[in-house]
């Protein structure tokens, strides 16, 4: 998370070739809530991707992150939204862990994290979502982890050997925090002396039976697209920074062997889906 907040990062770029979240997963997460819709918090909120579709829902939507970078784009689009809308949001600039100091105790209807949770501290994480969350409120997180090239099998392997176990590449960049996006979240342990009704659904393309709500797809991926996204990384920075003696993009060596291993060139149309999971819970806190 840390490289998030290196100045050199493009937090535009982020908002721009990110992928964003469908309604389906918004609805699902609503049909699950029982509260009031009235404050939502968005833990890691980045440039406000998950953000602003919650203004729909709730009558207070609040962004936290610890990137003046991302909050400045976040509030940035904020500033061109229709006045009555715009009131309804607001972004802060704090870590997950500290987020407490500034939302009051039991005011919060719903907390989400959207492609944040691997980045917090989970037991201080899971903690101040219960002080803060009213009794009964939502806590929900979701993810998504690798893109899976839907025709070209020979492609899922150049990727993952590339980005995963080449340590020439970015294998020993990835922090130990990964594990719990490549393994889909199943790691991570909502403490039940704190939550209830704990459910959630996983979809790994090409091995689950069905998709879920929260499905990302996308029928006319290129070339292009794939840098652009990969460029959003977080240790895409780093390893230039470390190899900046080489002049070489770290982008193009991954597309260059899916070039020759696939046979695509810029005008390829792929056909990919994102490995996707999210978790739902009910604050136990009972009012005092």
């Amino acid at each position: 998370m840390s490289l998030y907040l290196n100045k050199s990062f493009n937090a535009s770029n982020y908002q721009s070739f990110r992928p964003t979240y469908p309604q389906s997963l918004y609805e699902r997460i609503m049909q699950y809530h029982r509260l009031h819709r009235g404050t939502v918090v968005d833990v890691g909120c980045g440039t406000g991707i998950a953000t602003f579709p919650l203004v729909k829902y709730f009558e207070k939507v609040i962004g936290c992150d610890p990137s003046a970078k991302m909050i400045q784009t976040a509030e940035e689009q904020r500033q061109a939204l229709e006045d009555v809308q715009k009131d309804r949001i607001e972004f802060k600039i704090i870590p997950a862990e500290k987020i407490s100091s500034v939302i009051p105790e039991k005011s919060a209807d719903m907390i989400v994290c959207a492609e944040a949770i691997q980045w917090v501290n989970l037991a201080v994480f899971f903690e101040m979502a219960s002080s803060i969350l009213k009794p009964g409120g939502t806590l929900a997180y979701w993810m998504y982890a690798d893109p899976i090239f839907l025709d070209y099998p020979e492609a899922n392997e150049v990727f993952r050997s590339f980005v995963y176990e080449d340590p020439k590449y970015y294998a020993s960049y990835w922090p130990p925090e990964m594990q719990y996006v490549r393994n889909l979240g199943k790691t991570i342990v909502i403490p039940e002396d704190k939550f209830q009704d704990i459910t959630g659904e996983v979809y790994n393309p090409l091995n689950s039976d069905k998709k879920t709500a929260f499905s990302i797809a996308q029928d006319d991926f290129t070339i292009q697209k794939l840098k652009n996204w990969l460029r959003t990384w977080s240790i895409y920075l780093k390893w230039q920074e470390d190899n900046r003696d080489t002049n070489v993009d770290i982008t193009d060596l991954l597309v260059e062997k899916l070039r020759e291993k696939c046979g695509w060139d810029e005008n390829t149309k792929i056909r990919i889906e994102w490995q996707t999971c999210y978790y739902l819970a009910r604050n136990r806190t009972t009012s005092s």
